[in-house]
């Protein structure tokens, strides 16, 4: 029922640690990956629509920056979950940043990969995704995006269970050629 995505690394660019995520794309299955929030009528308008879906976040810099635009199916530079500066040490987040997405009750989903594209106004970077595979899209690395995060998943959001883990400390350009 809940899907959270937690970051302790970022790629840095931005003063004090911050993100600028333009969309979060979860999939799930092996061979025919398909999105877990496919139907533009299940991407996100609000914090709280479509009913039943919820997103929730750590930190945003206001509500025109809320995190629900990482998940509005909309990954241009004019829509994106931009976290509050909170500090960073050599890419370390001083407080992690987190999303949940709540798909509401009777719903569930297994990821077996996401697609995180940010800073997609930059003119000097050019959008950038990274995909949990490895394989990337763009020029360069684009700022403030995840190095280091976990995917978890819970049906009480109590105790988490992480579906995957991602960590580019030994950072190999995973953000494209």
């Amino acid at each position: 029922r809940y899907l959270r995505l937690k970051i302790l690394r970022e790629t840095g660019g931005f003063t004090g640690g911050a993100m600028v995520i333009n969309e979060i794309r979860f999939y799930s299955g092996v061979i025919a990956q398909q999105e877990v929030l496919m139907t533009s009528a299940a991407k996100m308008k609000s914090p709280r629509t479509p009913f039943p879906q919820v997103v929730s976040c750590s930190s945003y810099q206001g509500t025109d920056s809320h995190c629900y635009k990482a998940f509005d199916g909309d990954d241009s530079a004019s829509s994106a979950w931009k976290t509050k500066p909170v500090g960073s040490r050599r890419h370390v987040l001083v407080d992690p940043q987190w999303v949940i997405v709540d798909l509401g009750a009777k719903r569930s989903a297994h990821p077996s990969s996401v697609r995180i594209t940010c800073d997609a106004g930059s003119s000097s970077y050019g959008s950038s995704s990274i995909n949990t595979s490895g394989n990337g899209t763009g020029s360069t690395v684009p700022r403030g995006c995840p190095m280091t995060f976990t995917v978890s998943g819970s049906h009480d959001m109590i105790k988490y269970d992480i579906l995957y883990s991602k960590d580019m400390n030994e950072y190999n350009n995973e953000y494209g050629k």
